[in-house]
């Protein structure tokens, strides 16, 4: 394929272009971290349908598969099946209606099983009105379409990658879900059922998985799943029953960001009634752990539980597992925009030639701060015999953004070319403050949350004189960059006793090691004489 052979050549590069736009990467009302925008050409040439998937890989890590961005309006609603168990209880749902842009007037009476559609969509159930939890600037973003688990179960590959209908045709889902009822309600897929969620995993679409519906001591209504598609062991060192109506989140990341912005780490929020089932992370990336205040601290700590034995809500690759379920499909608003989120970052497929990756931030620490004396001036206060001598020393601070280095990769899934350029791309947020404190303590420790006015903002070369009696001083010092990014604090030590005609030792404490390293630094004010 020409695309294969061009991979060895500059063409390469010119098919992918990348460019960092700092205003994406938004928390929803708050800062834009910054992101990455990837347009390509559209390839291969002759090809009729194009589906594309996007991966990064970050400071030469991992490669990993890039989300769609919510924020495009060219982009099409992500489509789900949601695969519901029969129940005896029925509800009537009124339905979002896209043509009308409105809520139907008229109710469909079906299990009360299948309410992740008004949930995700919005619409009612009975008299209560749901908002769409899947929508972005009030446009929704996904689109559910549900179906009976015994239909399903008898033909599993027709409904995932057959029966969608939609504005772009049929074909396969983006995502499915299944497991919104408590244990399931007792129905466990087929082995046929399981090789085909193997099969769509492996096709990179997305799977979520809900409460009881992930194996463990027990329950077992996805078999040997657990461990090698979800990431989880489900036999680990886990408690059972342990119950909680709060998620804590525990990682930031795409999914707690699109289409809601669902808070930072340490957040709360607030689920309908579920618990532990003995399952623990191996493998799998830990979002929220499930938290309640009336745990026992000391059964943890005997037990040698950690965060991983608390699971709500985990990733692996393009699926997911969440505690949801366990109310049979009673749920908060909270639980609805965090299932809203999991289904979207589960989706990876495109049929645009451009994202936005928004959360290509940078990540990475700026430079430590280097500091240059450029003058120092001696004068004396008071009168004999209390007479005192002093020197304003004036110290220019300097520090470097580093930013994050990203690779992209495109793959055109049907044909399987795909486009790799060697080049790399920076995501740099830039300098925002220049932070320190001078006292006599070896060992001060100063960060942005607790010594905020310490911080001064940036700018090249910055400076500030500091008014010393002939003693020891230490300057300790970090940088921030726009992200919040902070350097390790370093410790410069500043000897006034030691003051020099041309040169003036400052010793910095290696803030790992606490040794004591010699900098000299040149002094412009040179024919400024010493304290003696």
């Amino acid at each position: 394929m020409f695309l294969l052979i061009a991979l060895n050549s500059k063409l390469d590069d010119s098919l992918l272009k990348m460019n960092y736009d700092p205003t994406l990467g938004q928390l929803g009302n708050e800062k834009a971290f910054g992101g990455i925008h990837l347009e390509w050409e559209n390839f291969p040439p002759n090809q009729v349908e194009r589906i594309y998937e996007v991966s990064r890989s970050k400071n030469g890590g991992d490669w990993e598969k890039v989300s769609l961005d919510p924020t495009d309006d060219e982009f099409a609603p992500i489509r789900v099946l949601n695969v519901y168990p029969e129940v005896t209880t029925k509800s009537n749902f009124y339905y979002y209606v896209n043509a009308t842009n409105s809520i139907s007037t008229s109710s469909v009476s079906i299990d009360k099983s299948s309410a992740l559609k008004v949930w995700l969509e919005g619409g009612k159930i009975g008299s209560t009105t749901f908002q769409p939890a899947g929508a972005w600037n009030n446009k929704r973003k996904i689109f559910v379409d549900v179906v009976p688990f015994a239909s399903w179960n008898s033909n599993p590959v027709g409904y995932m990658y057959n029966n969608r209908t939609g504005n772009d045709g049929k074909g396969p889902y983006d995502v499915t879900f299944l497991g919104t009822w408590d244990s399931n309600n007792g129905k466990k897929p087929s082995s046929t059922a399981l090789e085909a969620i193997k099969k769509y995993l492996g096709d990179g679409y997305g799977f979520v998985a809900g409460h009881d519906t992930v194996d463990s001591k027990t329950q077992n209504t996805m078999m040997n799943l657990g461990k090698e598609y979800f990431g989880i062991n489900p036999t680990g060192n886990a408690p059972y029953l342990w119950y909680a109506e709060k998620a804590t989140i525990w990682k930031t990341g795409f999914l707690t960001m699109f289409p809601n912005y669902l808070g930072g780490i340490g957040t709360n929020l607030t689920i309908k009634k579920t618990h532990t089932s003995y399952q623990e992370i191996d493998g799998a990336t830990l979002w929220m752990t499930l938290y309640d205040s009336s745990w026992s601290q000391s059964s943890i700590t005997s037990n040698g539980y950690t965060k991983n034995s608390f699971i709500y809500l985990s990733s692996y690759g393009n699926a997911a597992f969440v505690q949801t379920g366990h109310s049979n499909c009673e749920s908060e608003w909270d639980e609805r925009k965090i299932l809203a989120n999991t289904v979207f970052s589960m989706a990876h497929k495109t049929k645009l030639n451009h994202l936005n990756d928004q959360v290509a931030w940078d990540y990475d620490a700026p430079e430590i701060p280097t500091l240059n004396v450029v003058a120092i001036k001696r004068f004396e206060e008071g009168r004999a015999p209390n007479k005192k001598k002093y020197a304003n020393f004036t110290i220019q601070f300097d520090a470097e953004d580093i930013g994050t280095t990203y690779k992209y990769k495109v793959n055109e899934t049907i044909s399987k070319d795909y486009v790799q350029p060697r080049t790399s791309i920076i995501a740099k947020s830039g300098m925002k403050y220049i932070c320190y404190k001078i006292d006599q303590s070896e060992t001060t420790e100063i960060n942005p949350v607790e010594h905020k006015s310490t911080c001064h903002d940036y700018t090249e070369k910055y400076q500030d004189t500091f008014k010393l009696q002939r003693q020891v001083y230490y300057i300790h010092t970090f940088s921030m960059d726009n992200n919040d990014n902070y350097s390790p604090v370093l410790h410069y030590k500043v000897d006034a006793n030691l003051l020099s005609t041309q040169t003036f030792s400052m010793d910095y404490v290696d803030v790992n090691t606490h040794d004591f390293i010699t900098k000299c630094l040149k002094i412009i004010a040179w024919m400024y004489l010493s304290f003696e």
